[in-house]
C-alpha cells in the first residue's frame, strides 16, 4: 500500500495524462464533482483487469468489475448508461495509474469546490503544523471526497489515516480514494459528533 502511495507520488510531476482524462470526462457531460472521480476510478479498474472495452454499465452493477457493493450501488445512482459507452473506449489511450491519479486528484476548479475540497493553499499550511511522521495516526473528520488525507499520503505513505464523513455521495469518492491509496487509509461514513459523545461516555 505503501509502495502504491510513492509510485503515484513519483508519477505526479507526469500530469497531462490525468488532466486529459479529467478534461475528457467532464467534455462527455458528466458533471464535476462525484461523477469525474467516479469514472475515472471505474475505467481504472477495467484497465487494472485488462478487460475488453466491452464492459456494460449493467456489468458494473452485476459486479463483473471487482468493485465493492457500495461502490456499484453508487455507480448506479450517479453515472449514466449512455456516458459510460461514450468514455469506455478511454482505456485504449490511457494506463490504469493514469485514471486512478485522475480518480485521485480533482483537476477542474468547479470539481474542487463541488466535492468541497481543502485548498492546496491550506492543505501546504496543515502539513507544515503537523509534519506527519512515519506510523503516526492521522484522522481527517468530515473528510468530504478525501482530498485532505489523499494529499497527506502521498506526502507520507507511511503513517496511517482515517477519515470520516456524514454525506454518502463525498464519502463514496472518499472511500474510492482510500482504496486506490492503500490499506493504511481507511473512511467511515457517520457523523463524527456521535463518535465524540460515544468516546466520552467510554471515559
Amino acid at each position: 500500500a505503501c509502495g502504491r502511495c510513492r509510485h503515484f507520488q513519483y508519477r505526479l510531476h507526469d500530469k497531462p495524462g490525468r488532466e486529459e482524462i479529467s478534461q475528457r470526462l467532464l467534455q462527455s457531460g458528466l458533471q464535476p464533482g462525484s461523477n469525474v472521480p467516479l469514472a475515472a476510478y471505474l475505467l481504472y479498474k477495467v484497465a487494472q483487469n485488462n478487460s475488453n472495452s466491452d464492459v456494460t454499465i449493467q456489468d458494473i452493477f452485476e459486479g463483473r468489475l471487482d468493485i465493492s457493493e457500495g461502490t456499484r450501488y453508487f455507480a448506479k445512482e450517479q453515472l449514466p448508461e449512455e456516458a459510460w459507452a461514450q468514455i469506455l473506449p478511454m482505456v485504449n489511450n490511457y494506463t490504469a495509474e493514469e485514471f486512478a491519479l485522475a480518480a485521485l486528484l480533482p483537476e477542474h476548479e468547479d470539481e474542487m469546490k463541488l466535492a468541497m475540497a481543502t485548498p492546496h493553499t491550506i492543505l501546504t499550511l496543515v502539513h507544515h503544523l503537523l509534519d506527519v511522521q512515519p506510523d503516526e495516526y492521522v484522522g481527517d473528520l468530515c473528510c468530504g471526497s478525501g482530498s485532505g488525507f489523499v494529499s497527506f499520503a502521498m506526502n507520507q505513505p507511511e503513517a496511517h489515516y482515517f477519515g470520516y464523513e456524514i454525506n454518502e455521495e463525498r464519502g463514496g469518492i472518499a472511500r474510492i480514494r482510500a482504496e486506490l491509496l492503500g490499506s493504511n487509509v481507511q473512511v467511515r461514513l457517520g457523523d463524527v459528533f456521535r463518535l465524540a459523545v460515544a468516546f466520552c461516555q467510554s471515559l
